[in-house]
């Protein structure tokens, strides 16, 4: 249309009314020089356009695509000569009928973004600047921008629309200001400007878009100059400075970028308090933990500004994996049991519900700062292993009974106390209790803070051992959700990789987890390639099982293409946590495989590298049944008694690790490791009823996946006393495989 429109506006196409229809020069369409596009015959055809329409054009384009009626209605009155805003509505009709703009349901729009990007850039830069900088200006002046954010927050009789409305002009503005930024020399101007850039940003921090937050928090420090600039730490923009920082680390921390924080946070570090800088150093450690290889980092740091702030944890020289103390590398039973004890008197001068009546609805931001720093050196503590992690659990809910600040940012050291009580004196009923105080802990201060962290390791470590496994994984995608929305992305993302652990240990369809899968990786990778890395270790797991090749690498664009690489930069990194876990994958596919000797090289070599983490896990739990089946089969393919004593060790320590244990998921598997022992002390009649009882469990349970193992590991030994029955068990683990999605593994039953 817009060719036959141009050709006839040039008389190259002309109405013929003796022949009664269009004719054409052939000669003169031959001459014609034919662009490759649509777009570009419309810009070529610019020089036909009046001037007054071409100038507001240009205008427009410095709106990008779109632009919205309200919007232009909102510029028409503005009268400065770069904007010429009145001549702009009545020219619409005139680019509209040239094909240049196109208008739908109040937003006016280019035709093609080649069209704007062709306008855009065929102004001078000096007068795209200043457009920039007067449309920005006049929409200032017309906004809220230079009102105390105090009181925008206040606002509340302004309707929600209408506040909407005011919080879109007030972005549009800065977006234009930050166009124009060197345009902008005057200091006070410059000052008034990254005030802007915090009003957005806090308003886009509200919202959770903390992607937007963060580039306006980095707009507003570039006006304040560069960081060698420490004069802008003094006066009128100290202030300014502090917040923009503040607000930079953090939301740099909410994009999973915690790389940039230590950029930030030190730079309010060294030029402010050390009361006032106690929110940056929280900050900072937090920035650590999120990273994956810098636990003793974690602790180093955290222990620094505790010792400031007069709060010394007990034997803090030596919170290092393994480092010893007079020889010893780890701590005597009862020294951790003394400081139970003592927490317990302290904490048994209240009942429940006085503790969280003890709850403070306002805590002293010292005392904050120090319960938010002992929060990630209990978990750091808890990655690393240390011996020391229980001295560090009483200290803080010492500190916060003593220091009446119990709130949420205490509520981890009081889930961990919980867990103390189940790894320390096996007792499930204390562990619940104090998870329970965790957990109403979390629901008074949720409004202000959701504490993702605090959440995940409350199911993780204790609620996990009462509920199903379905149960803590919808737990998690409750918590991933509220993580993404509170900008907790490193809590988000280990949520979600639980969850996906949860559903596979629970039997879910395979190819289903694939599904769920994938769409996690991709939202993951984006703010934490760490967990990304992890997730995709499940994928191969599940792609083992499948049979289908893993294609999951190519989130990296080529940096790491199959588990070497992936095993490389882990090493590289110093990353001791996914070494492991990559051994750890390892030895799950020689385990499904049948290849023990192999499953236990792996599994050796993980631990090794996972070092000891303090007390019993549920995914530890499923570590001790499969050991505990390699070592009983490697025993009975004559491979040395060790191998029966140490598969006597898994089965006690499962056996002594479900005691008052109220979840039901490892009877089945108990059972079946009591199965492979009775097989391999050749007591017949128990090996045969502890088999069928562990399958009869599964199937209780609908787990097919224990079931395809249980009927699998049965034909095995029912074969190994030429019982006939065996090919029936054979066939009934087929079936439950295939029924589970894990077709390789199906393919190897039935070769």
């Amino acid at each position: 249309v817009q060719l036959l429109n141009s050709l006839v506006q040039d008389n190259i196409v002309v109405y013929n009314p003796t022949k009664h229809r269009y004719d054409w020069d052939c000669d003169q369409l031959n001459e014609l020089q034919m662009c490759d596009s649509v777009a570009s015959l419309i810009i070529s055809n610019f020089k036909k356009i009046p001037p007054e329409a071409l100038s507001s054009l240009r205008v427009l384009s410095c709106f990008g695509m779109h632009i919205h009626e309200s919007t232009i209605q909102h510029i028409v009155c503005c009268s400065d000569t770069y904007i010429c805003g009145g001549d702009i509505i009545p020219s619409l009709p005139i680019l509209i009928d040239a094909g240049i703009l196109e208008s739908s349901e109040a937003i006016t729009t280019f035709a093609h973004d080649m069209i704007r990007q062709k306008v855009y850039d065929g102004i001078p830069n000096d007068q795209r600047q200043q457009i920039h900088f007067s449309i920005g200006l006049f929409l200032g002046s017309n906004a809220t921008l230079d009102a105390p954010i105090e009181d925008k927050s206040s606002n509340s009789d302004r309707e929600c629309d209408d506040k909407e409305k005011k919080e879109a002009f007030d972005g549009l503005a800065t977006d234009h200001i930050n166009n124009a930024s060197e345009l902008v020399v005057d200091h006070l101007q410059r000052s008034r400007f990254a005030g802007w850039n915090l009003i957005v940003a806090t308003e886009s921090s509200r919202n959770s878009n903390f992607q937007s937050a963060f580039h306006y928090y980095k707009s507003g420090i570039a006006f304040l100059g560069s960081e060698k600039q420490s004069d802008k730490w003094t006066g009128d923009t100290q202030e300014l400075c502090y917040s923009l920082y503040k607000g930079a680390a953090f939301a740099s921390l909410a994009v999973g970028e915690a790389e940039s924080v230590p950029k930030y946070a030190n730079a309010i570090i060294q030029n402010v308090s050390f009361e006032r800088s106690l929110q940056a150093q929280c900050l900072l450690i937090r920035s650590l933990d999120c990273i994956g290889s810098k636990n003793q980092e974690t602790v180093d740091t955290a222990l620094a500004v505790l010792g400031k702030l007069e709060v010394h944890i007990p034997f803090a020289p030596h919170l290092y994996l393994g480092h010893p103390i007079d020889g010893v590398s780890s701590l005597a039973p009862s020294i951790i049991l003394q400081s139970m004890d003592k927490t317990h008197k302290i904490a048994s001068k209240y009942t429940l519900d006085k503790l969280v009546a003890r709850q403070a609805v306002k805590v002293d931001k010292s005392k904050v700062g120090v319960l938010s720093i002992l929060d990630s050196v209990i978990l750091a503590g808890y990655r690393l292993g240390s011996p020391y992690l229980a001295l560090i659990v009483c200290e803080t809910v010492n500190y916060s009974l003593q220091q009446k600040c119990v709130c949420g940012h205490s509520a981890l050291s009081f889930c961990y106390f919980g867990y103390m009580h189940i790894w320390l004196r096996n007792d499930h009923k204390g562990g619940l209790r104090w998870a329970n105080l965790t957990l109403k802990i979390l629901e008074r201060a949720k409004q202000r803070n959701p504490f993702i962290r605090t959440r995940i390791m409350v199911n993780f470590l204790v609620l996990i051992w009462h509920q199903t496994l379905r149960v803590s994984a919808q737990e998690m995608v409750k918590a991933y959700e509220l993580g993404m929305k509170s900008g907790d992305v490193s809590g988000a993302s280990m949520a979600i990789y639980l969850h996906l652990q949860y559903l596979f240990m629970e039997g879910e369809n395979l190819s289903s987890l694939q599904e769920k899968n994938d769409y996690y990786i991709k939202q993951v990778v984006k703010f934490n390639k760490e967990t990304a890395k992890t997730l995709i270790l499940d994928r191969m797991n599940l792609d083992f099982l499948i049979g289908v090749p893993c294609e999951s690498f190519s989130i990296f664009d080529g940096m790491i293409c199959n588990e070497a690489s992936l095993l490389a930069d882990a090493f590289s990194n110093k990353n001791r946590i996914l070494v492991s876990s990559i051994y750890f994958r390892r030895h799950f596919e020689a385990f499904w495989g049948g290849q023990y000797v192999q499953a236990l090289k792996w599994s050796k070599l993980a631990s090794d590298y996972a070092g000891k983490v303090s007390g019993p896990r549920m995914i530890n739990m499923f570590l001790y049944v499969t050991m505990g089946i390699v070592f009983f089969q490697l025993y009975r393919e004559g491979k040395g008694d060790i191998y029966y004593d140490r598969g006597k060790v898994m089965l006690k320590t499962l056996e002594r690790g479900l005691q008052d244990c109220s979840n039901d998921l490892f009877n089945n598997k108990l059972l079946l490791l009591q199965a492979e022992h009775y097989a391999a002390t050749c007591e017949v009649k128990k090996a045969k009823a502890a088999y069928e009882a562990s399958i009869q469990t599964a199937k209780k349970f609908s787990r097919v996946n224990d079931e395809a193992l249980a009927y699998e590991l049965q034909g095995k030994y029912l074969s190994s006393i030429v019982d006939p029955q065996a090919s029936e068990s054979y066939k009934k683990s087929y079936r439950c495989f295939m029924k589970w999605g894990a077709l390789a593994k199906a393919k190897m039953i039935k070769e």
